[in-house]
């Protein structure tokens, strides 16, 4: 399986927090996703916590390498720059990340959010996204419990997962007969849900601890 290409600087373990989750599904195509997931406008009609989407320069629909893009998650409003993008080629994982930032000075928090998408054997799909963070609201976290990271981008995954064009779709029962093989959330112990709580909350906090405005 395909593994996320980190920038210096972005390499887990290394990092100040890191998480990642990931669905291996049965039935669906890399093309079936990558539109869901390229096309940012589209986010917020299956991810709730995704809003004001605007690509820089007129540009779009797709994200494309060089990008510069906003939108506001877990009550931040961040601006981010693509720095990969792969589309789908028969034989290889299809791949977007970006760098994103928000705040500044000691607030300032700067992550790079990778996706991988690849087709497996017996016609499976596995989709990939880990993320890594730098600065003290990312420390701050990564001991957050539960862990609005993890399960925020497992919402994502799970909202991406049932989509495809309307065009692919060959019935309105098609959709229901998707097949969850795997959800692996790795820092989830025992299956268990948690509910997220939103990143500005747990950044406010950690800045009315250190004195912060």
């Amino acid at each position: 399986m395909g593994e996320i290409q980190w920038p210096a600087g972005y390499v887990p373990g290394f990092s100040d927090n890191f998480c990642s989750n990931e669905v291996i599904v049965r039935d669906l195509a890399v093309s079936d996703a990558w539109p869901f997931l390229v096309e940012a406008a589209r986010w917020p009609g299956y991810y709730a916590n995704s809003s004001d989407i605007a690509i820089h320069g007129d540009k779009g629909p797709a994200l494309e390498l060089g990008d510069r893009f906003f939108f506001k998650t877990f009550g931040f409003p961040v601006d981010a720059e693509v720095v990969e993008c792969v589309p789908p080629v028969k034989g290889q994982p299809a791949r977007i990340a970006w760098h994103g930032w928000s705040g500044e000075d000691e607030q300032r928090l700067d992550v790079h959010h990778a996706w991988l998408i690849e087709e497996l054997s017996g016609q499976r799909l596995r989709i990939l996204t880990q993320e890594t963070q730098n600065g003290a609201p990312a420390k701050e976290l990564a001991l957050a419990r539960p862990n609005p990271m993890i399960n925020g981008h497992q919402d994502w995954l799970e909202g991406l997962v049932p989509l495809r064009e309307p065009q692919r779709l060959e019935s309105s029962t098609e959709a229901g007969r998707l097949t969850c093989l795997a959800s692996v959330n790795h820092r989830t112990i025992l299956g268990a849900r948690i509910t997220a709580q939103p990143i500005g909350v747990l950044v406010g906090q950690h800045a009315a601890r250190s004195g912060q405005p």
